[in-house]
């Protein structure tokens, strides 16, 4: 659960992947939830990898039957 909301909170703030391992937030986590070890950012890596993975394909599924589309920016 708690690294769930580790990797939310990486995605909804662009946070850097190693945020949770620094020594403040280390301390904070410590005294917040006694015991919990934050993600590596290593592990953090393989985990929105495989979600990106899981949203392209998703993606594209979706749009298998649009036969032309165009984006901007």
């Amino acid at each position: 659960m708690l690294d769930q909301k580790q990797i939310q909170a990486i995605i909804t703030d662009a946070r850097a992947f190693g945020d949770f391992s620094r020594q403040g937030m280390r301390e904070f986590l410590a005294i917040a939830v006694p015991g919990y070890t934050p993600l590596h950012r290593n592990a953090v890596r393989k985990r929105l990898r495989g979600l990106n993975m899981e949203h392209r394909h998703k993606l594209r599924k979706l749009l298998l039957n649009v036969s032309d589309i165009s984006f901007t920016t």
